[in-house]
Order: structure tokens, then sequence, then C-alpha cells
């Protein structure tokens, strides 16, 4: 008798659930975190200034990268965890959505506060903002 395969290698990442399907961690295996985040700091870099997720994900797809959108924010939320990156200003997507700009960390920069603000939406309005 054959026992199933576990749903967890040994040494795997947490990238998928302990109980998700072998398939679900081989998949997980192909994703290159470090590549992605390498990608996101050279272009911070590289542009010099603080760039929002969207700009970040078509300067990366116009230089025919091939991580997506959300791999990209992913990396970019993980250099924030690791205070490489730090929120920079309010902007506003093309489409007219609240969204932050982020940057490199400077030598200079204060240690990172616990938690992240949220960006305002444009349109809400608050008792503040009628």
């Amino acid at each position: 008798m054959t026992s199933a395969p576990p749903l967890m290698l040994w040494e795997d990442s947490p990238r998928a659930r302990a109980d998700d399907p072998l398939t679900s961690h081989a998949a997980a295996d192909t994703n290159d975190t470090a590549g992605s985040r390498r990608a996101v700091l050279l272009i911070l870099a590289a542009y010099g200034r603080a760039l929002a997720d969207h700009e970040i994900e078509a300067i990366h797809t116009d230089a025919g990268g091939r991580y997506t959108g959300q791999r990209l924010r992913t990396a970019r939320a993980e250099l924030v965890d690791l205070d490489r990156v730090r929120q920079h200003a309010e902007a506003l997507t093309p489409k007219g959505a609240a969204c932050w700009t982020w940057r490199l960390t400077t030598p200079g920069d204060p240690p990172p506060t616990e938690k992240r603000p949220r960006a305002r939406r444009a349109h809400a309005t608050t008792k503040e903002n009628p």
C-alpha cells in the first residue's frame, strides 16, 4: 500500500497553505520572490524618485519584465516590511483612485512606524471632508 504524498514538502516555504494540494506548493516554488524584489529595487533606484505601484508595473512591463503587477506589489510590500522601501506621499492613479508613492529607504530615515496609513479616497466624503 502506498501513501499519498505529503501536502507540504520538507523544507517547503509557507507561500502556500499547509492544506493546499501538492500542485499549489509546486507553483509557489516557481515564484521568483528575490527576483521580483530586485526588479522593484532596480526600478526605484533607476528613476531616483518615488513611484506608485502602477508606475512600477508599467515601467517593468515596458522593459519586457516577466512579473505580474500583483507579484510586484507583493514584492514592494515585502521590501517595506524589510525597511528597504518607504511610503512617500499620497497620489492619484490615472483613473483618479488614491494611492501611495514609494521610495528607497535612505540612511537618514527615522525608524519605520508600526502601521502604514491607508490612502484616502479622492471621492470620499467625511465629516472633516464634506
